[in-house]
């Protein structure tokens, strides 16, 4: 009876186990599409300011690093 009830226990642990395991995955699945959105809408607005003139074409491809010569951070590209 004993074997029963300790086998009893370790299919219950492991079923525990699994479960925890698999709402762990759905939360991580979750937050990946969350994010997979937010950087579809991030480029969509990057892509709308840029074609609208309303960025430096470093500033829509994400960037904020310097300017390589002086005067770069002057140059704004505009789509006619």
């Amino acid at each position: 009876m004993i074997y029963y009830e300790l086998t009893v226990l370790r299919v219950l642990e492991e079923v525990t186990n699994a479960l925890i395991a698999y709402a762990r995955e759905q939360q991580k699945r979750d937050f990946i599409a969350k994010a997979s959105v937010a950087a579809e809408r991030a480029e969509e607005l990057a892509s709308d300011q840029y074609q609208a003139g309303l960025v430096r074409v470093y500033k829509a491809l994400g960037g904020g690093w310097s300017p390589i010569g002086p005067g770069q951070d002057q140059i704004a590209t505009k789509i006619p």
